[in-house]
């Protein structure tokens, strides 16, 4: 993904406001399978929070993979145009990025966290 010019990242949903009737014409098992499905979603949280989350994990379980500081420049990036700005995932990925990849290309890139 281009995350430079990229402004298709989701931001937190909110949990669904009561219905005052529920429709008709959608059984009750679908309707508690949406709720259920619409609770995992918010507990993701916007998209960078939830790819900074992985990024950071995946950097810190394999920190000698190549593709570790790009991930982590890309949640950093991610983070001045996605819902997820000023998140503790893009903070946690700037640091991780220049403490374990400070002299990497993707280091240089990011020089600061937006």
């Amino acid at each position: 993904m281009d995350v430079s010019r990229a402004r298709n990242w989701w931001c937190a949903p909110s949990m669904p406001k009561e219905e005052s009737s529920p429709l008709a014409f959608v059984p009750e098992e679908e309707r508690k399978a949406a709720l259920a499905e619409w609770k995992q979603l918010v507990e993701a949280g916007n998209s960078v929070s939830w790819f900074g989350r992985v990024a950071v994990e995946w950097a810190r379980a394999h920190p000698e993979d190549p593709r570790s500081p790009m991930a982590l420049y890309r949640v950093v990036r991610a983070s001045k145009r996605g819902c997820g700005q000023d998140s503790k995932e893009a903070k946690a990925a700037f640091r991780l990025l220049h403490q374990r990849h400070g002299k990497t290309d993707w280091a240089k890139r990011a020089p600061y966290v937006y």
